[in-house]
């Protein structure tokens, strides 16, 4: 997976990301935070001169984005904030498959829903229930659950 990100990320020309400013990239970033029920390793994080972060997901795909892919990002953008401080308001999902990207809006409507995702999460953990699944072996695939889920077994 490293090596994979490596070369995507050298193939683009991340300059049009950050509107021509300097950056540095750090790749397969681990972010937590004690503050937050959350964590998880973001593929890629430009962090622009000014110091201002700007969370990368690469995505197989070429669709649009998910709603669950723009969680997860919204996801890292807070734990870059609660590390960092400041208010991230970008990111972007680059697609493997072609060179195209999209840039993704950490709103206030995007935040809620975030919460909403991880206040349901930690509902369902307290019930020990198992989500609910569409059972496509393409969302199945790398799911912690798979070895419990009943569509699965």
């Amino acid at each position: 997976m490293h090596q994979r990100i490596e070369q995507l990320l050298k193939r683009r020309d991340l300059t049009k990301l950050t509107s021509g400013r300097s950056y540095r990239l750090k790749t397969e970033v681990p972010l937590y935070s004690p503050d937050a029920p959350f964590h998880g390793i973001c593929d890629a994080v430009l962090e622009l001169e000014d110091g201002t972060y700007i969370p990368l997901e690469i995505k197989s795909g070429n669709a649009s984005p998910h709603t669950g892919e723009i969680i997860q990002l919204c996801a890292y953008a807070v734990l870059l904030e609660q590390l960092h401080g400041g208010r991230i308001d970008i990111g972007f999902i680059l697609y493997e498959t072609k060179s195209k990207h999209k840039e993704i809006l950490f709103t206030d409507a995007v935040r809620r829903k975030l919460d909403f995702c991880v206040e349901a999460i930690q509902r369902d953990a307290a019930k020990a229930l198992v989500p609910q699944t569409s059972a496509s072996d393409a969302q199945c695939t790398q799911c912690e659950f798979m070895n419990f889920c009943a569509d699965r077994l």
